[in-house]
């Protein structure tokens, strides 16, 4: 049986964690008693206001630090630098505003919880985890990355606020430039399939469709219900409609799409039993993952090909796929 894991999801409570890649450290808090220092600015705290007056600290602003099974009250400061990893959220009647290296704001709102991303020269990926928080990218380099749940909302040069209600729904508001909304969807095949039997398993494949979001346009997702993309009549049908959507990404030249794209086929050639057509785009859609920097997408394109070579009886490669996606 295929086995393997789905595409990561980062809020506890809806069973998924922060990803290993990401619980790399700790909140650092600069200043106080028992905080430990951190050696470079990824993020920072910019300004803090409480109950409408701006402050130089905050206090019960809960934090977990990363393996931690319960969080602690700790007090935040302006200039205090954060680790990737940790989460924290804000008590009520305080907003903070962080700034990124990169010269990028993010600004959590009263009872926001964030998980605290990681920052390069090359990019940021940002994992808002409940409440209201805004972004203001000045500077995106290669990427800007936004991840909850199913969704990654990628942007250059824009301004956004992600909403969320955990395990509910998750709203975008864009008030400046275009972002680009990513969302895993599910494929259904119809019944009664005159070409070839249906396993179970190629009902509710996922597959990953994108929309933009311009400037003054709010839309929000229900999290909790399942959306598929559409009802195929056969096997046939929808690889010609996921083969014709790489032709038309690689001639486009974007990276986003044709690995959105190369991934979805793989997922089509896997549930319609071809794990070896599966296992020939494995490497450009793990190179393609790893260019664009979405941790969630070269997890997702190793656990694909680790189920590729279950399939075919290779368990010793299967397995290291699957230790390479976990």
């Amino acid at each position: 049986m295929p086995f393997g894991p789905r595409p990561v999801r980062w809020y506890a409570p809806i069973g998924r964690r922060l990803t290993p890649g990401m619980v790399a450290g700790l909140l650092a808090l600069a200043g106080a008693p028992t905080g430990a220092m951190a050696q470079t600015a990824g993020i920072q705290v910019s300004s803090i206001v409480f109950e409408g007056q701006p402050a130089q600290r905050v206090a019960n602003v809960q934090v977990r630090a990363p393996g931690s099974t319960r969080a602690e009250g700790q007090t935040l400061v302006v200039g205090q630098v954060l680790v990737p990893g940790a989460e924290l959220t804000l008590p009520r009647g305080a907003t903070v505003t962080l700034l990124t290296s990169n010269n990028n704001q993010i600004t959590l709102r009263a009872g926001a919880r964030y998980g605290v991303g990681v920052v390069t020269a090359q990019g940021e990926s940002h994992l808002p985890l409940g409440g209201q928080i805004d972004f203001q990218i000045k500077n995106a380099l290669d990427y800007f990355n936004v991840t909850y749940d199913k969704f990654t909302a990628a942007v250059k040069g824009t301004a956004y606020s992600v909403d969320i209600d955990p395990g509910k729904a998750l709203k975008f508001s864009v008030s400046e430039g275009v972002v680009a909304v990513e969302r895993q969807v599910q494929l259904r095949l119809a019944a009664g399939d005159s070409d070839s039997e249906i396993p179970t398993s190629s009902q509710g494949a996922e597959i990953r469709v994108v929309e933009d979001l311009k400037a003054g346009q709010t839309k929000a997702y229900a999290l909790n219900t399942i959306e598929y993309l559409a009802e195929f009549k056969n096997f046939g049908e929808a690889e010609a409609y996921f083969r014709k959507a790489l032709a038309d990404a690689a001639a486009g030249g974007d990276k986003r799409q044709i690995q959105r794209a190369l991934y979805n086929l793989m997922q089509t050639y896997q549930n319609i039993g071809k794990p070896r057509e599966t296992l020939k785009l494995s490497a450009g859609c793990i190179r393609l993952a790893r260019e664009t920097a979405l941790l969630s997408f070269q997890a997702a394109c190793e656990g694909t090909t680790g189920n590729a070579h279950y399939a075919l009886g290779e368990y010793s490669a299967a397995n290291e796929a699957l230790e390479r996606s976990l």
